[in-house]
C-alpha cells in the first residue's frame, strides 16, 4: 500500500520548516545533547531536506507525461495515415476481393489498439516486401517501406518511454512521502524536545519550536484571558 502524508502542507513549507530547525539545533546544541539528541541529527535532517527538493514537483511530472503523450499520439497518426494511404493503394493494384487484398488483413487496420499498431506495420512490410515490383506501379518503394518500419519502431519506443515515465512517477512519489513523512516525524520529535527546553526559560525559543510542532502552544493565563 503507498504510504499517506502524514502533514497537511506542501512539500516545501516542510522543507522550510527543516532548514528553520537546523538552525535552531545548531544554536541549541548544547541543550538538545542534554536529551540524547547526537550530532549526526543535523545532518540526517539535511539530508533529507535536500533529497526532497531533488524530486519532480507534480506539475514537473505532469508536463513530461503530457509531453510523452502528444508525442505517441503524433507517430500513432502518422503511422495509421500512411497505413491508410497503403491500403487504397493496395486496393487500387489487387482489387478488395483478391487474395493479395486479404492477405494483409486491413480489417486489422480500424479495429486496432495503440499497443499492436507497430506490430501490425511490420506485419505489412513483410507481406508487401516479396511484392515491391508490382507495387511500384502506385509509387511503393522500399523507401515506404523503410518509413513503416521506422515509424513502427518510433512508436514502440514512445509507448515504452511513456510507461517508463509513468512508473516512475508512481515510484518517486511514494520514495518522495516516506522520505517527507520521516523528516516531518524528526521534526516533531525534535520540537517536543525543543519545546521541553525552553518551556520555563525563554518564551519566545519556546514559541520557535511550537511553530514546527504539530500541537499548538502552551498559552499562558494572561494570554488564555486575553
Amino acid at each position: 500500500m503507498d504510504p499517506k502524508p502524514t502533514f497537511q502542507f506542501p512539500i516545501a513549507e516542510l522543507i522550510l520548516r527543516g532548514d528553520k530547525l537546523l538552525y535552531y539545533l545548531k544554536r541549541d546544541s548544547t541543550q538538545f545533547k542534554n536529551y540524547g539528541v547526537k550530532d549526526t541529527t543535523t545532518e540526517r535532517i539535511s539530508n533529507l531536506c535536500n533529497s526532497l527538493e531533488q524530486f519532480y514537483s507534480e506539475d514537473q511530472y505532469d508536463e513530461i507525461i503530457h509531453d510523452a503523450t502528444v508525442n505517441v499520439n503524433c507517430i500513432r497518426n502518422e503511422l495509421f495515415a500512411i497505413l491508410n494511404s497503403f491500403q487504397n493503394s493496395i486496393r487500387l493494384i489487387y482489387g478488395t476481393k483478391s487474395i493479395e487484398f486479404r492477405l494483409f488483413k486491413f480489417r486489422c487496420l480500424h479495429n486496432i489498439t495503440d499497443c499492436n499498431l507497430s506490430e501490425y506495420a511490420q506485419y505489412v512490410v513483410k507481406i508487401a516486401t516479396p511484392r515491391l515490383p508490382t507495387l511500384k506501379i502506385r509509387h511503393i518503394t522500399k523507401d515506404t517501406l523503410d518509413k513503416i518500419c521506422n515509424l513502427s519502431n518510433d512508436l514502440s519506443d514512445a509507448k515504452n518511454y511513456y510507461s517508463q515515465v509513468t512508473n516512475e512517477r508512481n515510484e518517486k512519489q511514494t520514495e518522495q512521502v516516506r522520505t517527507a513523512n520521516e523528516l516531518h516525524s524528526t521534526l516533531i520529535s525534535l520540537c517536543e524536545i525543543g519545546k521541553n527546553i525552553w518551556i520555563e526559560k525563554n518564551n519566545a525559543y519556546y514559541t520557535e519550536y511550537v511553530i514546527n510542532s504539530s500541537k499548538k502552544p502552551i498559552l499562558s493565563t494572561e494570554e488564555q484571558l486575553n
